[in-house]
C-alpha cells in the first residue's frame, strides 16, 4: 500500500498547473471575493455561493494562504428542509443513477456534495454514482460533464463542472481513493484553460473553491505517503 501511495504521489508531481501558479491565483482571487463578501455582508447571507465561499475560506490556512476572515460565522448544521430535499432527490433518480448514456441530472454535483457532507446516504449509493462519474470523465475527458437532463446556460454548465471537480477532490480525501484526486487534477486543468480563454467570462468562485480543495487534498495525500 505504501509503495502504491508513493507511486501515485510521484505521478501527480508533473502537473500542468504548477503549485506556484495555483497559489498566486488562489491568493489574489480569495482576497477579492472576501472583500466583496464583507462589503455585501447581509445581502448574501444564506446564498449557496456564500456557503461555498465559507468552505473555501476555512481551508485557506490549511494550504498556507493567509487572508482576513469574513465578518460572519457559518453554522455547520444542515437544515431539516435540506435533508428532506436530499431524500426526495435520491428517490426520484432513475435506477438510483445520476447519469444515463452520458447525460447527467442537473444539480447532481451539489446534491452529492451535500450528501457527502451530511453523511446521510448509504455507501453503496454514493460509491456507485462516484464510480460512474469517474469512468465518464476518464472516457470523455475535456468533453465530459457537458450534457444534462435540463437545458443549462454555459455559466450553469461551468458551475456544474467545477462542482464535480470539487466533489472528486473531497471524495478522494474522505475515502482515501486517490484515483478521484487524479481526475480532479485533470478536470481542473481543463477548467483553468476555459477560465483563461480569450473572450470567455466565467464566475471565479466555483474554480477557486475547486482549486483550494484540490490543493488541500493533494497535501493530505502526500502526508499519507510520508
Amino acid at each position: 500500500m505504501t509503495e502504491l501511495l508513493i507511486s501515485l504521489s510521484n505521478a501527480f508531481v508533473e502537473r500542468y498547473l504548477k503549485p506556484e501558479k495555483i497559489r498566486d491565483f488562489i491568493q489574489k482571487q480569495a482576497e477579492t471575493l472576501i472583500q466583496e463578501g464583507d462589503h455585501l455582508n447581509e445581502q448574501i447571507s444564506g446564498d449557496p455561493d456564500d456557503d461555498l465561499l465559507f468552505h473555501t475560506m476555512e481551508l485557506l490556512p490549511c494550504i498556507g494562504v493567509e487572508v482576513h476572515s469574513l465578518k460572519r460565522s457559518k453554522s455547520d448544521k444542515i437544515a431539516p428542509s435540506s435533508i428532506e430535499k436530499m431524500k426526495t432527490w435520491t428517490k426520484k433518480l432513475e435506477g438510483g443513477r445520476i447519469i444515463h448514456k452520458g447525460i447527467l441530472v442537473a444539480g447532481s454535483a451539489s446534491m452529492l456534495w451535500s450528501l457527502l457532507q451530511s453523511q446521510m446516504t448509504d455507501d453503496l449509493f454514493l460509491q456507485q454514482n462516484m464510480e460512474l462519474i469517474l469512468r465518464h470523465v476518464e472516457v470523455k475527458r475535456q468533453h465530459a460533464l457537458s450534457r444534462y437532463t435540463t437545458a443549462l446556460t454555459s455559466t450553469q454548465i461551468w458551475e456544474e463542472r467545477c462542482g464535480y471537480a470539487l466533489l472528486f477532490s473531497h471524495y478522494a480525501c474522505v475515502r482515501k481513493d486517490w484515483r478521484f484526486l487524479n481526475v480532479s487534477l485533470k478536470l481542473n486543468e481543463w477548467l483553468w484553460k476555459e477560465f483563461h480563454s480569450p473572450f470567455t467570462s466565467r464566475p471565479v468562485l466555483p474554480l477557486l473553491a475547486s482549486l483550494v480543495e484540490q490543493e488541500y487534498v493533494f497535501q493530505e495525500m502526500q502526508k499519507c505517503c510520508a
